[in-house]
């Protein structure tokens, strides 16, 4: 299958690679285990605590993300820190439809 196909390849390249090739991929290796193990360990502490599935706390989490940024928009906006003509092109309004027909 594609998936065995996929794992010699790989496997195939770890063998073509010399000393410091390898040597150079396990360093970054660790450091990216080192790195993310905190906060992999947060995640399933998080999780286990509320009891949620991984799916819906990465869904909670979207949403505090957003709900935070809006907070900060509106607060940064409240403060004069945030111009209205920096949204306006982001935010743009519907263009008139002229001579359409009133289907909807």
């Amino acid at each position: 299958t594609a998936k065995v196909e996929q794992m010699e390849k790989a496997i195939d390249q770890f063998a073509q690679m010399d000393d410091k090739q390898l040597e150079r991929y396990l360093k970054v290796a660790n450091t990216a285990q080192t790195v993310t193990k905190p906060v992999l360990n947060a995640f399933k502490a998080t999780k286990n605590v509320l009891g949620v599935s991984a799916k819906t706390l990465i869904v909670l989490i979207n949403i505090v993300f957003a709900v935070g940024a809006y907070t900060l928009y509106k607060w940064l906006k409240s403060r004069g820190a945030v111009e209205d003509s920096l949204i306006d092109p982001l935010v743009q309004e519907m263009p008139e439809v002229i001579g359409g027909d009133n289907e909807f």
